[in-house]
């Protein structure tokens, strides 16, 4: 008899346990949060600003936005918010009069493993103290709000390469071990290979190929004022014995995503050092700006007769 209880109080457990969940997935739906990005700067109305499903006409309300850095970058930009209904119905004004700029520090590393503690910060539109309305509504409404962070950030990521000048060395080898850290980064850096070439005796040069595998996975886009489709960035690729390097493929002098947000720059290396291999420190930073939005979903506003 008292298996069963127990049964019955794990069977409890669990289905109240699916309900909870549904009702994070039902929030999402409202447009609270339409994306879980964990990635450079991620956005997140709170709680109620804006009511996510409907208000009357005349009604005052505010928009809160928690912004929270996971990346190990700071972050210089400005946050916008603006919704999908005219000016003649007061509400938000445009674009270009609800912006506020930031700097916002960066995550922290753990000193026990690769964990991140982020930093965040919160805004409030128009203001602390301050409103918006909705006013000479004609018949029922319906409207979105939508709040835009653009900011300038940078991927860095530092390791050790070896290079050996005996082929079969297992120095060699073509993968580059990945700091978990990098993860959290808009633009990510998912691997890295390296491909030795064979040296003549006796030479101190030593030529290698790196093969950088780059993608946006911050649930944003790299933002470009004049042509959205050109989603560009820089690249800085540098070896502590000071080698040459040259990477590829430039576009206009620079390197650009794909159109699937991915992309292979190739960089060709000589290295120069007088013994059989060198551990030499690597670094690479990846320079861009980004943008990331949220969005509600519907939200119904009450006409008030007169």
């Amino acid at each position: 008899m008292e298996r069963k209880i127990v049964i019955l109080i794990v069977l409890l457990l669990f289905i109240s346990g699916c309900a909870a969940i549904q009702n994070l997935t039902d929030m999402s739906l409202f447009g609270k949060k339409d994306f879980v990005s964990g990635k450079g700067l991620t956005p997140e109305f709170l709680l109620k600003m804006p009511p996510l499903d409907k208000m009357p006409e005349g009604q005052e309300f505010q928009v809160g936005i928690k912004v929270t850095n996971y990346g190990l970058s700071d972050a210089i930009g400005e946050i916008c918010v603006f919704d999908s209904l005219s000016s003649n119905y007061d509400g938000i004004p445009s674009k270009q009069n609800t912006c506020v700029g930031f700097n916002m520090d960066a995550a922290e590393k753990s000193t026990v493993g690769s964990k991140i503690i982020p930093t965040s910060e919160r805004f409030f539109f128009p203001g602390e103290r301050s409103y918006y309305v909705y006013k000479n509504l004609i018949s029922d409404t319906k409207t979105k709000i939508e709040s835009e962070i653009r900011y300038d950030y940078k991927t860095k990521f530092n390791s050790q390469i070896c290079i050996s000048k005996k082929e079969d060395d297992p120095c060699n080898s073509r993968v580059i071990g990945m700091d978990e850290s990098v993860k959290f980064a808009p633009l990510d850096i998912s691997s890295i290979k390296k491909d030795i070439l064979p040296t003549p005796i006796g030479y101190d040069d030593v030529k290698l190929i790196l093969e950088i595998h780059i993608r946006n996975v911050g649930g944003g886009k790299i933002y470009n004022e004049y042509d959205s489709k050109k989603q560009f960035f820089d690249i800085d690729v540098v070896l502590e014995s000071g080698s040459s390097i040259n990477c590829n493929p430039k576009k206009e002098g620079r390197f650009f995503l794909e159109d699937n947000g991915e992309v292979i720059v190739t960089c060709d290396i000589t290295s120069s050092f007088s013994g059989e291999y060198i551990d030499d420190p690597l670094e690479i930073v990846l320079s861009y700006p980004y943008k990331i939005s949220q969005k509600t979903g519907e939200i119904l506003i009450n006409h008030k007769e007169d």
